[in-house]
């Protein structure tokens, strides 16, 4: 008969707690932040890394320099803004020595008018008020969708790495403004004009696409 694995131990509880016990040597809360956050890390690496055996390979860096870093971590931030940027930092330079990408031109579009976006006090402050023209549905809807993916993916990789790195954090992985400029070493306002030259970019690039998916 096989027997039953002993209930795991819950984590500790904030930033504080947890800080202690890992500095403590506490395995299970070390494998439980482990379990809660090494997806993260490997997706915000692979935003800049060729492969997931690179974007592991960097995860794999960041684990390490998080725990070689421990002693010295003043808590100015959380564990897992902190350790984000471990992961970002290292995948940068990774992708900057591969030269993996090729950037877009310096010079930003136009910026559209305010009327394009919602005003701050909405609950999507900042976001468009206008999408893209939805594709009509039809057999290859799914390979259309799927390229547009491919597409976008291209996309934010050539932006140039402020944006790229805003971006990513604030889009696609939900950190807040603050976080995301605690994060970075950049104010809140800085994070709001990256993000919105970086939002405005990625439009106007998907826009060039769609017309041309559009035309005869």
């Amino acid at each position: 008969m096989a027997l039953s694995p002993a209930p795991a131990r819950p984590p500790p509880q904030g930033d504080d707690a947890l800080l202690a016990a890992l500095r403590a040597g506490d395995e299970e809360a070390f494998a439980s932040f482990v379990d809660a956050h090494h997806g993260l890390l490997v997706r915000l690496a692979r935003r800049f890394v060729p492969s997931d055996g690179a974007a592991e390979d960097v995860a794999q860096d960041t684990w390490a320099a998080f725990v070689s870093g421990l002693d010295g971590f003043q808590g100015r931030s959380s564990l897992r803004t902190w350790i984000s940027g471990i992961a970002i930092r290292i995948a940068r330079r990774r992708a900057v020595r591969e030269r993996r990408y090729e950037p877009l031109p310096d010079d930003d579009p136009p910026l559209p008018s305010e009327d394009a976006f919602y005003p701050s006090g909405h609950r999507w402050g900042g976001f468009w008020r206008v999408y893209p023209q939805a594709w009509p549905v039809s057999p290859e809807s799914a390979a259309i969708s799927g390229e547009i993916v491919r597409r976008l993916e291209v996309i934010v990789a050539a932006l140039p790495l402020a944006q790229q790195d805003v971006l990513i954090l604030r889009d696609v992985e939900g950190f807040r403004g603050v976080e995301v400029g605690e994060l970075l070493g950049i104010d809140e306002g800085h994070v709001r004009v990256l993000l919105h030259r970086a939002r405005t970019r990625v439009r106007a690039e998907l826009q060039t696409f769609f017309d041309e998916r559009g035309r005869p």
